[in-house]
């Protein structure tokens, strides 16, 4: 998936919670179609903490979905926990790099 690859690739925390916010206002057009909660869906990101937190939260859809996948498609919910997851390592690798005192709190990004 390339918004994992750029992720990855990226040495800027901010770039990764544009891309994080760009991900979920994606998500947000076919939310009524896929298992995605609500509150992960919630703008703006407010920093590592936050992306953990909706992680924690796809996991637990996650979880409660697998019996009942009939009523929705299984693809997004697990897209979106491995762009969530993704972001969350990556952030927590950069804040550990000599030189980066903490990972700054992302600034609003609406489009």
């Amino acid at each position: 998936m390339h918004i994992i690859k750029a992720i990855n690739e990226t040495n800027r925390p901010e770039i990764i919670y544009f891309l994080l916010t760009a991900y979920v206002e994606a998500l947000w057009q076919e939310h009524t179609t896929c298992a995605i909660p609500e509150m992960a869906l919630k703008l703006p990101l407010t920093g590592l903490q936050d992306i953990q937190v909706r992680l924690a939260a796809l996991g637990r859809e996650f979880n409660a979905q697998q019996i009942n996948w009939d009523k929705h498609d299984p693809d997004k919910l697990t897209e979106a926990i491995g762009v969530f997851g993704c972001a969350a390592i990556r952030l927590r690798v950069l804040s550990n790099q000599p030189g980066n005192t903490n990972t700054p709190t992302p600034e609003p990004c609406h489009a």
